[in-house]
């Protein structure tokens, strides 16, 4: 699992990147659990979604979550920056967090399914919804494999098919399959969630700017985004049992 969590990006670009679906995910999190006291963010990353997830709940005990063997994780002072959102931080692969013997108000997988293998993602799905307190819900946010963008990445990869359960093995950041909202609504059903909510988030211009064709690519997000601006966006999500 190292290599799937591994992440090219300095945290300036990242941090860009981020920004404008970070913002909805907070919205999206205080609308469907405006208290929490118990909070779990996997795959802590950057640490941007614990920062969230802190604004959101300030009284809140927060527990992130990392894979040991991540890039980032091996240095101390990088582990240690995130002391500032997380009140404890616990060293395990994200594939293991359904076994964990506490409850969370709200469970938080930010930018993760996109690089679990799609064979394990309902299970994985289904043990978070084990740890969830009742009435606790599921947030998180995820590519859009229905943005024009993320297609276009995908065919100059080496892909061959766009359908469920076809693995998409191309090399943007290590993602092993992204989904469209219908897609991952009908796979948040498998996994045992009854509601669910899907939002989306603008794609930030810098991060269109910085690809391969940033004209054409700059061309295609106006585009597509004028014609369909409500479902073309990053996902950000919300489910319940």
């Amino acid at each position: 699992m190292a290599k799937t969590f591994e992440r090219r990006d300095t945290p300036a670009v990242a941090a860009r990147e981020n920004l404008l679906r970070l913002r909805k995910l907070a919205e999206l999190t205080l609308d469907v659990k405006p208290t929490a006291r118990e909070v779990l963010d996997v795959g802590v990353g950057f640490w941007y979604s614990t920062a969230v997830l802190r604004c959101a709940y300030p009284a809140a005990e927060i527990t992130g979550l990392e894979y040991p063997q991540a890039p980032m994780w091996q240095h101390s002072a990088w582990r240690n920056a995130g002391k500032r959102y997380a009140d404890r931080v616990i060293e395990r692969d994200s594939l293991t967090a359904g076994e964990l013997p506490d409850r969370y108000d709200v469970v938080a997988a930010c930018e993760i399914l996109e690089h679990i293998e799609p064979s394990r993602l309902i299970p994985l799905l289904a043990s978070w919804r084990g740890i969830l307190c009742s009435g606790g819900v599921l947030v998180g946010t995820m590519p859009n494999f229905s943005c024009v963008l993320n297609r276009l990445l995908f065919l100059t990869h080496g892909g061959t098919s766009m359908e469920l359960p076809q693995v998409r093995p191309y090399g943007t950041y290590d993602h092993l399959r992204e989904y469209t909202a219908d897609e991952f609504t009908r796979i948040l059903r498998l996994a045992g969630y009854s509601h669910s909510i899907i939002r989306f988030a603008a794609r930030p211009r810098a991060w269109v700017r910085s690809t391969r064709w940033p004209r054409a690519a700059d061309l295609i997000e106006r585009g597509a985004g004028a014609l369909a601006p409500r479902s073309l966006g990053q996902i950000v999500f919300a489910a319940r049992p």
